[in-house]
């Protein structure tokens, strides 16, 4: 478990000192457990940060000195780098895989035991790009004949199955004129979850038909994805029905109001 004991890094008295110095027999170093010695991280997120334990057991009546060199980049977020682990005793080591690109990762890891031993146990993982998922590929947008609204909106949503959150935003293309906008426009899908997303359309002044592909750009992500918008407003139309092109008030007084229905 993660509240495994961490004991401290370089020994202090003048007997942790001549111990941690001892070289020692085969016999010895069976009573040194290391549990596990393959470390799974299996398919991870990049830019997510990974932890699992590495138990060492000494079973020995000496203090012993374990050092652990973490040369990969990958890696590098593990601690702590060395312990003085005292008889009867269990240390956890924290290691971190965390990798900012797409790799299969297989590596031997070496520690040393009081200087003088080199013992291994190995990492594996496998890195895989952010890839969230767009609940449409496409929005229609359409005003209804006789609606007083400035906009209409349609909701969707963005899902990650990944093991980190993503950070996200959306951009559209200059020719837009602002027609389409989004809320949120950019931010957080959180791990493993979903996040609704509104998307108005509120056509521009004089432009009855709007089409735009919208690019939702992901951290992390091996290429961003699109969305294709699409909106109109019905053409305004005024009909007459009269005949001749005339109405005929008749006769009517001066500065009297009437109505003829046609």
């Amino acid at each position: 478990s993660s509240d495994l004991k961490k004991f401290r890094k370089e020994p202090s008295s003048l007997n942790e000192m001549r111990e941690c110095k001892l070289v020692l027999s085969p016999k010895d170093l069976q009573g040194i457990q290391i549990a596990p010695r393959v470390i799974e991280f299996g398919e991870v997120s990049v830019y997510s940060t990974n932890k699992k334990q590495l138990c060492i057991t000494n079973n020995l009546k000496t203090h012993i000195h374990v050092a652990i060199a973490f040369t990969r980049e990958e890696l590098s977020q593990s601690t702590p780098s060395s312990q003085v682990i005292p008889p009867g005793q269990v240390a956890g080591f924290d290691i971190t895989f965390y990798a900012e690109s797409a790799l299969s990762f297989m590596q031997a890891t070496y520690f040393t035991i009081n200087d003088a031993h080199r013992l291994k146990f190995v990492v594996t993982a496998e890195a895989k790009a952010v890839d969230v998922n767009m609940s449409h590929s496409d929005l229609i947008f359409r005003f209804p004949d006789f609606g007083q609204d400035m906009g209409v909106t349609q909701n969707m949503a963005i899902t990650n199955p990944g093991n980190s959150d993503a950070s996200f935003q959306w951009v559209l293309p200059p020719q837009n004129d602002s027609a389409f906008s989004f809320s949120p426009s950019s931010g957080v899908i959180p791990a493993t979850g979903t996040l609704p997303v509104v998307v108005t359309y509120t056509p521009p002044i004089g432009i009855n038909e709007s089409k735009v592909e919208a690019q939702l750009k992901v951290v992390g992500a091996a290429e961003p994805k699109y969305l294709s918008l699409s909106g109109s407003v019905p053409a305004a139309t005024c009909a007459w029905n009269i005949k001749d092109n005339r109405i005929d008030f008749k006769k009517i007084s001066v500065g009297t109001v009437k109505d003829r229905k046609s």
